[in-house]
C-alpha cells in the first residue's frame, strides 16, 4: 500500500517563536479570539499553518487559534502543535492566506485583495493599478471617504467582466462628474456607470453625460434607483414607456426579446437607437434614471 506524502511536518513550536507577518496578515480580531476560547474543543482544534523561512516561523493560517491557546494558558507562552511547511516564498504564503477556506474565518474583500497583491496575483495587480491610475484609491481600511472605493468585490468583478479600458473610462466619468464623492462610489452606482459605458460605448456624448450627472447629487441617483424597485414590480414595458415619454414625448420603448430599445427622434438625447438590458438585476435599475436626465 502506498503511503500519502504530506507537504508539511507536524511539530511543536513555542508560541514565542511564531511570527505574524504584517505584509499580508489581517489585524487580530479579539472578538473572534473570545469565541474560539468559549467554544474550544481540543479534539477538533486545527493546527496553525506555518512557513519556515529564513530561520523564522511565519503563521499564514491560525493566528487567532494561537492567541486563544495562549490566553487559555494565562497569557504565557506554550508549545503549539503546528503544520510546518518548508521552501515557500512570502508571495506563496500570501496567496495561500488569501485562499483560506473551511474553518478559517472568512477574509474580507480588502484583506483578500491585499494578500493577493502581496502574492503578486496578476488580475489583482491589474485591478489595483487601473483603479489607482484613474485617481481613486482602494479602501483597505474600514470606512469610506473621498475617492475611496470600498465595494471591492463589485469593482473587481466589473473590472474582470469588461476589462481595463471600459472600467477606467467608467471610473473617469465618476471622478469628473462627482470628484470622488463617497455616495458616487456605491456598488450600484459603479455597476450602473460601467454597464452604461459598456452598452453605449462610442455612442454617448461624453461631455453632455458628465454635465448631466453633475446636475444631480449621487445620493439622488441612488435613491431614485432604490425607489424604482417597487415601481419595477409592475409590467416593465409600460412603466418604462411612461418614464421615457415623460422625459421626451418623442421616445418610444420597444421590446426585443430580453432587450429594450429606446427610439428617440430627438437627436440631442444622450443616447440614440441603443439597447439597454431589462432592469431586473440590481445594477440596471440605476442605468435608466441616469441616461434619461437632461
Amino acid at each position: 500500500m502506498n503511503s500519502i506524502k504530506t507537504l508539511y511536518k507536524l511539530m511543536e513550536v513555542s508560541s514565542r517563536d511564531l511570527e505574524i507577518p504584517d505584509a499580508y496578515q489581517r489585524k487580530l480580531n479579539t472578538e473572534r479570539v473570545a469565541k474560539i476560547v468559549a467554544g474550544f474543543n481540543e479534539r477538533i482544534a486545527n493546527e496553525p499553518k506555518v512557513s519556515f523561512r529564513d530561520g523564522h516561523y511565519y503563521v499564514f493560517d491560525g493566528q487567532h487559534t494561537i492567541v486563544a491557546r495562549k490566553h487559555m494558558n494565562g497569557n504565557a507562552d506554550l508549545p503549539i502543535l503546528c503544520k510546518v511547511y518548508y521552501g515557500m516564498t512570502e508571495a506563496e504564503e500570501a496567496l495561500l492566506f488569501a485562499m483560506q477556506t473551511g474553518y478559517s474565518a472568512a477574509l474580507t474583500p480588502s484583506a483578500r485583495l491585499r494578500a493577493n497583491l502581496r502574492g503578486e496575483d496578476k488580475a489583482s495587480g491589474e485591478f489595483y493599478e487601473a483603479t489607482e491610475d484613474v485617481g481613486f484609491h482602494v479602501g483597505f481600511e474600514r470606512g469610506g471617504g473621498v475617492g475611496r472605493i470600498i465595494c471591492i468585490n463589485t469593482a473587481f468583478a466589473e473590472f474582470k467582466r469588461v476589462g481595463a479600458e471600459i472600467y477606467k473610462e467608467a471610473l473617469t466619468l465618476l471622478l469628473e462628474a462627482w470628484g470622488g464623492d463617497p455616495d458616487s462610489l456605491r456598488a450600484e452606482i459603479i455597476q450602473g456607470i460601467v454597464h452604461f459605458v459598456e452598452l453605449y460605448n462610442g455612442e454617448y456624448d461624453r461631455e453632455r453625460l458628465i454635465y448631466s450627472l453633475r446636475a444631480y447629487e449621487p445620493k439622488f441617483i441612488y435613491a431614485a434607483g432604490k425607489a424604482g424597485r417597487k415601481a419595477l414590480r409592475q409590467p416593465v414595458l409600460p412603466h418604462l414607456q411612461r418614464q421615457a415619454q415623460a422625459f421626451d414625448p418623442s421616445h418610444e420603448v420597444l421590446r426585443e426579446g430580453f432587450f429594450i430599445r429606446i427610439e428617440a427622434r430627438n437627436h440631442g438625447a444622450v443616447f440614440r437607437h441603443s439597447p439597454i438590458l431589462l432592469p431586473s438585476a440590481r445594477a440596471h435599475r440605476f442605468i435608466y434614471p441616469i441616461i434619461t436626465m437632461e
